[in-house]
């Protein structure tokens, strides 16, 4: 019982931040939209660019991640 409070209070937290630091844009359908316009601008703009960017930036951020996969992959 105390477990489903706290994370019933932790959830409420979450949604008061969002509200609180009007985060709460990011979550309307709209700003997606619009997002997806600007991105597929810019993908018009700089062809080569954009996708250079992606690939760089999600190297970078699964890279860490490599090795424990790895690990984990062979450790059966």
């Amino acid at each position: 019982m105390k477990k489903k409070l706290l994370m019933a209070a932790a959830l409420g937290e979450l949604l008061a931040a969002l509200f609180i630091l009007e985060l709460d844009e990011y979550l309307i359908l709209a700003w997606s939209s619009d997002s997806l316009e600007f991105f597929a601008g810019q993908l018009a703009r700089y062809p080569v660019f954009v996708p250079a960017a992606y690939f760089v930036i999600y190297v970078i951020v699964t890279a860490p991640y490599l090795p424990g996969a790895a690990l984990m992959t062979l450790a059966r």
